[in-house]
């Protein structure tokens, strides 16, 4: 019953988390598709490398613009949630994996139903990730949680491969 109960709050938690991420400005979308077009246009090999570079940096651009947005959004999310999380936390992990750090405010009591609360997430996350996938394709969504202590006490990683088989169920 305990885990059932972790299982509710976390999934809804991160649901409302994440819901704010998904917004990204129309300005980048269209900054994106520019960059894309020109990079169709593009013919020579050195024209080519040079939009690649372009494009990497204008991927870690977005994502680092992603980043901020989503971190304005901690202050108000941390008065919403007091009480059940001491601290939550949003970060640029590797590559483009946007890292969702919870530390709950008191110790959970036994584990987590990681196998369980695995799928839930992925089902929720996927109308975000679809949203931020759009402009960073190789997205990744990590989800921490941790005891006041900072042991964890449960860890996901979210990918397309993630997304793609819950849209094969």
């Amino acid at each position: 019953m305990k885990k059932n109960k972790w299982l509710v709050v976390s999934t809804a938690v991160v649901l409302v988390l994440l819901s704010g991420c998904g917004n990204t400005d129309k300005k980048e979308n269209t900054k994106a598709s520019s960059k894309e077009k020109v990079e169709t246009v593009a013919s020579s090999k050195t024209k080519e490398s040079t939009t690649e570079s372009k494009t990497e940096a204008g991927d870690t651009d977005q994502f680092k613009t992603m980043i901020k947005m989503a971190q304005t959004q901690v202050p108000q999310l941390k008065k919403q949630f007091e009480g059940m999380y001491s601290d939550i936390k949003i970060e640029a992990g590797e590559g483009h994996t946007i890292v969702y750090t919870y530390v709950y405010e008191n110790a959970v009591p036994g584990e987590i139903d990681v196998d369980a609360m695995k799928p839930e997430l992925v089902k929720g996350l996927k109308p975000t990730f679809d949203g931020l996938n759009k402009v960073i394709t190789d997205l990744q969504i990590e989800m921490l949680f941790l005891n006041p202590d900072q042991s964890e006490v449960a860890k996901f990683t979210v990918t397309q491969a993630d997304i793609d088989k819950i849209e094969q169920e």
